[in-house]
């Protein structure tokens, strides 16, 4: 508005300034004393234009001589256009800092909602399921939304049912309070609630009746209250959906949300974050132009031995279901891997524990083998060295590349990411570039009401659960016999098969050296 005003002055400073210019050259024609003359010629020189021309009416002895005593560039009027534009920085910042919404109106604890102006060219995004700062990953990715990470998005709510809810007066929940909810209302007036029925109470505050905004629901709660959350998200108003892995704890009720999603409309994107990192696709590239190649996909987390028993309660639905999804998303997107497709099982190496009554896979190697002899294997370490993620290419048994997600390129500003935030768990940090990838994505795309590219669908989500179910009873009792020393792969054979049911699958466990020890290794 500011710059069209600009504008609409400058085009009448111009008209203005030319008939200033006509008329001083006209006073310049008809003057009877040379000191009028000598006036109104310095008069029309200020405004002219020296590239115009009179009129052939106007063109006489006098304006001749003035034309050629101005054949160089005067200055004109034009002085107004950049002052004013000067006057176009100033005052709208000068009014921002002003209408800007204090601590006190903008806590959630005063009962107040501001909310920032509408945008037609972003979506409204509320992050459902927080957690703790550094911990929590709605909370991350709430963070890169609200730091200007995502240009096509803006934080609008934040939903967090235990910290705003039963546990606020928890050491957690004023934590949670201080560093999160103060300063983000303050500054950039995001509303908070424990409810997810308020999920976009922040940005209809925001909206007019007339407005048909986009609003994105990020729901990042446990797996077991996903669920929930993601229904009376899509009640609360949203439009398209962020659903975090594995989005359900069992196919059967993922298949339920996925019908419930599909029937009021509502795209579902599932935070499968590797299916769009380069480091997939180049290691693909080297399988392709290689025979007999089989792709390894690694993932590592950093936890110690003291910190494992709160990761087993934290992520309970376990290992395959939680940590390693992500890897049997890609078995199922790229190598057609699912369990009616799969043919056998080979657990080459791992590890089993029982931490405080639960009992999950810490570690594992295996190989999964399709019906058409395509093969892939996973290796998973909730005790890596360090946190990364990795896709090597082996021929024969021997590697020939290997692509890990942070390169070469990418690792020193990771490091220093890690070094400024040492509290933050790890895979925040070697991630954040594709969960703000996978965002933005999302987000554009919704603006242009389109499905966004490479990313994974629920139906790919409900297919990597179901396989997860289907492993982690397979895995888990392999890995138990070989920590007994039982090698007994036939006995096991046939309690896969009760197990399984529905379909014969070949279940292997190999001793010494395999051929993906050194993946473990590293």
């Amino acid at each position: 508005l500011w710059c069209l005003l600009v504008c609409s002055i400058s085009g009448l400073e111009r008209g203005v300034g030319r008939l200033v210019w006509v008329s001083g050259a006209r006073r310049v024609m008809t003057a009877k004393t040379p000191e009028r003359r000598s006036f109104w010629h310095a008069v029309s020189r200020f405004v002219a234009n020296p590239d115009r021309r009179l009129e052939e009416d106007h063109d006489t002895t006098a304006v001749r001589q003035s034309r050629k005593r101005t054949n160089h560039r005067t200055p004109t009027m034009g002085f107004v256009t950049p002052l004013l534009f000067l006057l176009g920085w100033c005052i709208p910042s000068a009014a921002l800092r002003v209408g800007a919404p204090s601590a006190a109106l903008g806590s959630r604890r005063a009962g107040v909602v501001m909310s920032a102006a509408p945008h037609a060219d972003v979506v409204d995004v509320a992050v459902i399921g927080a957690g703790l700062p550094g911990r929590g990953m709605g909370w991350f990715h709430a963070q890169q939304v609200f730091s200007g990470a995502c240009p096509s998005a803006r934080l609008t709510d934040v939903v967090e049912p235990w910290f705003l809810g039963g546990g606020r007066d928890s050491d957690a929940g004023r934590t949670f309070a201080e560093n999160v909810v103060e300063p983000w209302s303050a500054e950039k007036a995001v509303s908070f609630a424990a409810d997810v029925a308020d999920a976009f109470r922040g940005s209809r505050a925001s909206s007019t009746q007339e407005q048909q905004e986009k609003r994105l629901a990020l729901v990042a709660g446990r797996t077991v209250d996903n669920p929930a959350l993601f229904r009376g998200a899509i009640d609360a108003g949203a439009t398209h959906v962020i659903l975090e892995k594995p989005g359900a704890p069992s196919v059967a009720e993922l298949e339920s949300m996925a019908a419930f999603a599909e029937e009021r409309g509502v795209p579902v994107v599932m935070g499968f974050i590797k299916n769009i990192s380069p480091y997939l696709g180049k290691a693909l590239a080297v399988a392709e132009k290689a025979e007999d190649a089989v792709v390894t996909l690694s993932s590592f987390n950093s936890y110690t031995d003291e910190t494992l028993a709160e990761c087993f309660k934290r992520n309970a639905e376990g290992m395959l279901k939680n940590m390693a999804i992500h890897e049997l998303a890609l078995a199922v997107d790229f190598f057609g891997v699912t369990v009616d497709t799969l043919a056998e099982v080979r657990v080459n190496a791992g590890d089993v524990r029982t931490l405080d009554e639960l009992t999950d896979v810490v570690r594992v190697d295996m190989t999964l083998i399709a019906n058409d002899d395509r093969k892939v294997t996973i290796v998973a370490d909730r005790c890596g060295p360090k946190d990364g993620c990795a896709a090597s290419v082996a021929v024969r048994g021997v590697e020939v590349a290997s692509f890990p997600m942070v390169d070469d390129a990418r690792a020193q500003r990771v490091a220093e990411r890690q070094a400024a935030h040492p509290d933050w768990i790890g895979y925040l940090l070697t991630q954040e570039d594709e969960y703000r990838v996978l965002k933005e994505t999302c987000c554009a795309a919704a603006l242009k009401d389109e499905f966004p590219a490479g990313v994974a669908t629920i139906r790919t989500a409900i297919e990597a659960l179901k396989l997860a179910e289907h492993l982690t009873p397979i895995v888990t009792e392999a890995l138990l016999k070989k920590q007994d020393g039982d090698d007994a792969s036939s006995a096991m054979t046939t309690q896969v098969h009760e197990q399984a049911a529905a379909k014969p699958t070949t279940t292997t466990t190999t001793d010494g050296p395999a051929a993906n020890t050194s993946v473990l290794a590293r």
